[in-house]
């Protein structure tokens, strides 16, 4: 086995397809942020919630990265002006905070990008 250091996660996804990396273990961090505002709206609304949620992982290789659902996991959607605001409006009486670990990074731009979805979804 060889660790490899990539600068981006651009860089990773072209070096799965070219074939200096064999595979990608990836999480899903617009699903997560999507859980994270569903679940506390349930919660805040007196249903029942698991209190652990774990999303799991997805080996993405070099023959999936061609699948458009498996291609997306390591390049998630990232949400629009997330980089400079990560205070929304407030909505149907509510307001959540989400407090990612670093508000620039890919990663935490796909969390907030599945949170606003939630919100979206929720004002329906």
């Amino acid at each position: 086995m060889h660790l490899v250091g990539f600068d981006s996660t651009e860089a990773l996804v072209r070096g799965s397809e070219d074939g200096r990396i064999d595979g990608l273990v990836v999480q899903d961090p617009f699903r997560m942020g999507q859980l994270g505002v569903t679940t506390l709206i349930s919660h805040l609304e007196g249903r029942a919630v698991e209190t652990r949620i774990f999303r799991g992982v997805t080996l993405v290789t070099q023959s999936d990265m061609n699948d458009e659902a498996t291609r997306s996991l390591p390049l998630p959607a990232r949400a629009e002006g997330a980089e400079s605001s990560l205070a929304g409006p407030k909505s149907k009486g509510r307001r959540i905070a989400m407090i990612p670990k670093a508000t620039g990074h890919d990663y935490w731009l796909a969390v907030h990008a599945g949170s606003d979805h939630a919100e979206r979804r929720l004002e329906r």
